[in-house]
């Protein structure tokens, strides 16, 4: 009787290995690759890509207006915000479509103020990096 446990536990043990070494196997080398294949082009992110459509200043769309006051030789942004974290963003977003309108890889030494149109955010300047 105990020789017939031994092999029966045996034989489970061994099947339950190779059951266990297919598995690994399958999600390996079959399901992780696609599923790193379906998401890798699929980034969702809050922050949405960003594209000048127009080559010249004034810019303006809904975030935020762009313009340059030749006098000071400043570039004026206006940030439409309603909340910290969208200033911010809409700031990125200014300096981003900025760099395209003069295309240029960074925007250090250009004289820059920012304004808001809600009491939260000062006006601030920026020159350099």
């Amino acid at each position: 009787m105990e020789k017939i446990m031994t092999k029966t536990l045996d034989l489970t043990i061994k099947i339950a290995i190779i059951i266990l070494a297919l598995a690994l196997f399958w999600f390996a080398f079959v399901y992780y690759p696609q599923v790193v294949n379906k998401f890798q082009g699929h980034r969702a992110s809050f922050v949405t890509n960003v594209q000048a459509s127009s080559k010249s200043l004034p810019y303006q769309n809904n975030h935020f207006k762009i313009e340059y006051a030749p006098a000071q030789n400043a570039y004026k942004i206006t940030i439409l915000a309603q909340t910290l974290d969208q200033y911010d963003q809409y700031k990125t977003e200014s300096n981003l479509v900025l760099k395209n309108i003069l295309s240029l890889d960074k925007i250090c030494g250009l004289n820059i103020f920012y304004e808001s149109s809600f009491s939260f955010v000062k006006t601030e300047a920026q020159k350099g990096c």
